[in-house]
């Protein structure tokens, strides 16, 4: 589909992300010989039998997913739970509880990995909903 095609479902500048993941998913499926999951990630279907690290490697290849987004996918889509989506909240509340400057995003994923573990997008849901709480 085109830009225009998609006008009437009002994606704005989405659309355009759409239709080239759209592109490329479709190049990746027909071309990707069967691989098992040691190798790179080279199709969305190998997602839910991918490790965390080789999930996102490929889901931020794709147009328009970026970090939080593609731990957003991992953590709710594909019950990834070490993922932690930083979003604006998680970046005040890390900045409050933990004295991590709120643009080091970096640093937020490494304390999340290395404190919180395989339990990081659970962690991430309580800090998120504590902040919200905080600012009512």
């Amino acid at each position: 589909m085109t830009e225009e095609q998609l006008a009437p479902v009002r994606l704005g500048y989405r659309a355009k992300y759409i239709i080239e993941t759209a592109k490329k998913v479709a190049a990746d499926h027909a071309g990707a010989e069967p691989t098992d999951t040691e190798e790179i990630l080279q199709t969305l279907e190998q997602l839910p039998l991918a490790d965390t690290a080789k999930g996102y490697a490929y889901l931020t290849s794709l147009c328009g997913v970026g970090p939080k987004v593609a731990n957003c996918i991992l953590l709710f889509g594909m019950a990834k739970h070490e993922s932690f989506p930083i979003d604006v909240w998680v970046r005040r509340v890390m900045h409050r509880l933990y004295g991590i400057d709120e643009k080091d995003m970096k640093h937020m994923a490494a304390y999340a990995a290395n404190h919180f573990g395989s339990y990081g997008g659970i962690a991430q849901q309580y800090l998120f909903y504590h902040i919200r709480q905080l600012e009512k």
